[in-house]
């Protein structure tokens, strides 16, 4: 949508960085779109200098990459709020949970899964939000709450990764995740905005 160059609708990646908005809930948000391929990174060096928040989008197939790197190396530079969105999840080969755990591996008690899939066959039944403990499933571009599905170990592990995160946030937090004690889903929500306003936790969500 916001590729408006002739090379970038013939290559089909942003080459130059774009400006739209949008609203949601009485808010109006600005949406720089940098270019993602390391070799155009000085549209990203651009963008997060007139940004509060960088949203770096990475593929379910090909994860963690030199360009994503950077941008969360830069946006930390410039003091950034970061988000990861983990995209492709209904494609073949895909792996959030990988992406998720290769995540966790480079930048610790930072990344914080939120949002993650269910696919069986390649295909995304549902989506879990681990805040809420919710489950989502869409028909038509329209979210239908369901039941949670057997997820194999899947959701309990994503769990603790989002609770170690959010345990970071505060001693008392802190004391009650060592403690055994289970979170709130208030505290959860409390702890990961904070985080995410400090800069202590890059939240992690999941789509296609």
């Amino acid at each position: 949508v916001m590729d408006f160059d002739p090379e970038e609708k013939k290559r089909k990646v942003s080459v130059y960085s774009s400006v739209a908005s949008l609203e949601w809930k009485e808010t109006k948000l600005n949406l720089i779109d940098a270019p993602g391929l390391f070799d155009f990174a000085t549209g990203v060096s651009e963008a997060m200098r007139a940004a509060r928040t960088a949203l770096i989008v990475l593929s379910a197939k090909s994860g963690l990459n030199v360009g994503s790197e950077k941008a969360y190396k830069a946006a930390t530079k410039y003091g950034l709020k970061k988000i990861f969105f983990i995209t492709k999840a209904d494609s073949e080969h895909a792996n959030c949970r990988d992406v998720i755990n290769h995540l966790k591996e480079v930048y610790g008690n930072a990344i914080c899964p939120v949002i993650i899939p269910h696919a069986v066959n390649h295909k995304v039944e549902c989506y879990v939000n681990l805040v809420s403990g919710k489950t989502w499933r869409y028909e038509n571009g329209k979210a239908i709450e369901c039941e949670r599905p057997d997820m194999g170990g899947k959701f309990e592990q994503m769990y603790n990764l989002l609770c170690e995160s959010v345990a970071t946030t505060s001693e008392e937090l802190m004391e009650k995740f060592f403690s055994g004690e289970p979170f709130t889903e208030d505290e959860l929500f409390e702890g990961l905005k904070t985080g995410v306003a400090t800069g202590e936790i890059a939240p992690v969500y999941c789509g296609a």
